[in-house]
């Protein structure tokens, strides 16, 4: 191989090597823009065995515009659709009477949540039994359906 090759040679491997990092870097912007939309925004909120929010996170503002403070010691059925309230409602009174959670918590459940500026957005909700001070509490983790960390 003479000189002229050689360069020659070295030159197509630097500019395969430059064509490789470039593709990298736009794989890696692809995947970050990508993971942007997927990322899962997860409320939690805390109820009492009357109902009431006793705690709320700040994701409750991204995911329905809700500050915290705005929903503590409101109504859990403040924030429900129509037409889940008179289910709920069961639910809560089941619970209170038998101090244990139906089985209709078991598993994620679907359903919309009024959002601060009274649309209602589908969410997924998880709920959990949970003591404090000797009292009971629900904690309730609630995730939007669709693009997750979008607000309303």
């Amino acid at each position: 191989m003479n000189v002229i090759q050689r360069a020659e040679l070295q030159q197509q491997l630097r500019d395969s090597v430059q064509e490789i990092r470039q593709a990298e870097i736009q794989t890696a912007a692809r995947i970050a823009a990508i993971g942007k939309h997927l990322v899962a925004v997860e409320g939690v909120i805390s109820v009492d065995v009357e109902s009431r929010i006793v705690f709320a996170d700040d994701v409750m503002h991204k995911i329905a515009g809700y500050t915290p403070p705005a929903l503590q010691g409101r109504p859990l059925t403040d924030l429900l659709g129509e037409t889940h309230r008179d289910a709920y409602l069961q639910i809560l009174k089941d619970y209170v009477e038998s101090g244990e959670m139906s089985r209709s918590w078991e598993g994620p459940l679907v359903f919309p949540l009024r959002c601060a500026d009274g649309s209602e957005r589908p969410m997924i909700l998880r709920a959990s039994q949970q003591e404090a001070l000797g009292r009971h509490i629900l904690l309730l983790q609630l995730r939007p359906i669709g693009t997750a960390s979008e607000p309303t």
